[in-house]
């Protein structure tokens, strides 16, 4: 739910990626841009933004029924416990459980929809939980860029971005030390992949990345499920989305330890070690 990823599958990915990771689809679409591939109850669409050399995942579908069947261990959400379809209530009491609520609430007559800082939203139609829907809008005008060396920070400046971070934070600026201190933990996981030769294989999105990371045993999953929290928390800041479990500052001290912690494991080459 904070994530936007369910399973193992995240927004970004190609359809190829996708069906190593879950086989054949049940059923998919004639068309060619959008594809559809379904697996159970459970849709990816996938399209080709202009620009682009390949498809990419850009929104994921579970719908639910009275006799949903339970979704396969690669396709749970890893914080939505409910294997039918819950009531409204239901879902709301989950909601305060896990401390996250949601940046817009929209009702009508028979249905409401609540929209979440990760891009998902949950839709109820008469009380009952209809669907839940991952996408992210602005991922169909970014551009498709692989990882590369080039242009990288060397290690001088993102130590020097983790030290800004720590001021902004001393000076209770505590939104600002958040997005300096994600964007030095970009860079960091970006030379991580660099570091494990993974230069033209992954791309820079964030959500690709740390899969990437996760699947080549570079990264820890629970790290990078507390990695994709934060980003949604940092995507809620630089938006002005501002939700109650926002707390800027202890999102600061997570990110700094999380980022010094991955900075250790760093072996700094000649080229970055130019200042």
């Amino acid at each position: 739910m904070k994530t936007g990823q369910i399973g193992t599958i995240a927004l970004g990915m190609s359809p190829t990626e996708t069906m190593q990771l879950l086989g054949e689809p049940d059923f998919f679409s004639e068309k060619v841009n959008p594809s559809v591939f379904k697996y159970g109850r459970v849709e990816l669409t996938f399209w080709k933004a202009q620009g682009e050399r390949s498809q990419r995942l850009r929104e994921i579908v579970v719908s639910y029924s009275q006799d949903f069947e339970r979704l396969p261990q690669t396709l749970e959400f890893a914080d939505w416990p409910y294997v039918a379809a819950s009531t409204e209530r239901e879902f709301l009491v989950f909601l305060d459980q896990i401390d996250y609520q949601p940046i817009r609430d929209r009702k009508g007559i028979d249905d409401r929809e609540l929209l979440f800082a990760s891009g998902v939203s949950a839709t109820f139609l008469r009380g009952v939980l209809h669907s839940l829907r991952a996408r992210n809008r602005d991922i169909r005008s970014q551009p498709n860029l692989l990882l590369s060396d080039k242009r990288e920070p060397t290690k001088h400046q993102i130590l020097e971005m983790l030290e800004e971070g720590d001021r902004a934070n001393e000076a209770r600026a505590h939104s600002a030390a958040v997005l300096i201190v994600w964007a030095a933990l970009e860079a960091i996981l970006r030379r991580l992949a660099i570091a494990h030769e993974l230069s033209g294989k992954t791309r820079v999105q964030p959500a690709i990345l740390l899969n990437d990371l996760v699947s080549a045993n570079i990264l820890k999953t629970d790290d990078a499920r507390l990695l994709q929290h934060m980003r949604q928390v940092r995507m809620a800041i630089a938006h002005g989305l501002k939700s109650d479990q926002v707390d800027s500052s202890a999102a600061f001290h997570r990110l700094m330890h999380i980022a010094r912690r991955l900075a250790e494991r760093l072996k700094w080459d000649k080229e970055m070690n130019t200042d």
